[in-house]
């Protein structure tokens, strides 16, 4: 799943980047490679990184009683 959000993130910039690279629009090539390139890549590391990690887990619950003896208690 992350691989094909990877490539549909490539594919659409390399559908927009190459129309301008033909249409010899350099100056205009460069500024979209800058605008939305960098950003756009930005926000695809940090979706992939809250998508690939690993799941929080509640710490274990442990209760001391009035002796001091301590017990882990489950959920």
């Amino acid at each position: 799943m992350v691989s094909l959000a990877w490539f549909a993130f490539w594919a659409l910039h390399l559908l927009i980047m190459v129309q301008l690279y033909l249409a010899n629009k350099v100056v205009l090539l460069g500024t979209v490679a800058l605008v939305l390139g960098k950003p756009a890549l930005v926000v695809t590391v940090a979706v992939t990184w809250l998508w690939v990690r690993p799941p929080r887990t509640a710490a274990p619950l442990y209760v001391t009683d009035g002796s001091g003896n301590t017990r882990h208690v489950t959920r």
